[in-house]
């Protein structure tokens, strides 16, 4: 079982929000270790919760309250860290790590289109031989269950000409 802990100033901004199976553990080595931590006034845990729960909770609750001093799942202008490229995924790579076939994928595809959608598609489409339509980026989404705009590319479509 593990613990959300929200740091709190005199005041009562939220500094810090964390999760730990010993919150009084992690308390002492945040002050140890985290400037923020002398400005902390009034430690709250909430919990326990589940394992598998608890970094979903603790992202969400960054994501909601914007504490000072998390890094990690804000979307603060002024956060002091240099904005780094967020980790990347291949299609390919992701397709493996669901689980599923070409073949599975392709069906998924077809069935959120409507559209039959073939092997030779995917397997371009995952090498960076084709691009890929906003309707099939989105069913690929829906294939692998992430969610929608998670496949960000930098893809331009051509554009057709006029038939004359």
């Amino acid at each position: 079982m593990k613990y959300l802990y929200r740091a709190f100033a005199a005041d009562g901004t939220l500094l810090y929000i964390g999760q730990s199976c010993d919150p009084a553990n992690r308390r002492s080595s945040h002050l140890a270790n985290s400037q923020w931590a002398k400005d902390a006034h009034e430690w709250v845990i909430s919990g326990p919760f589940a394992t598998d729960q608890i970094l979903a909770l603790e992202a969400a609750a960054i994501f909601a309250e914007q504490p000072l001093h998390n890094v990690r799942h804000t979307f603060l202008p002024y956060n002091p860290r240099a904005k780094q490229v967020a980790p990347r995924i291949t299609l390919g790579d992701l397709r493996a790590a669901v689980g599923l076939t070409l073949d599975e994928v392709c069906a998924r595809v077809a069935e959120t289109t409507g559209k039959p959608f073939f092997r030779g598609s995917l397997s371009a489409i995952e090498n960076g031989i084709r691009g890929a339509s906003a309707e099939v980026l989105s069913a690929l989404e829906t294939a692998y269950g992430i969610r929608s705009g998670s496949i960000d590319t930098q893809y331009e479509p051509r554009t057709r000409s006029a038939v004359a």
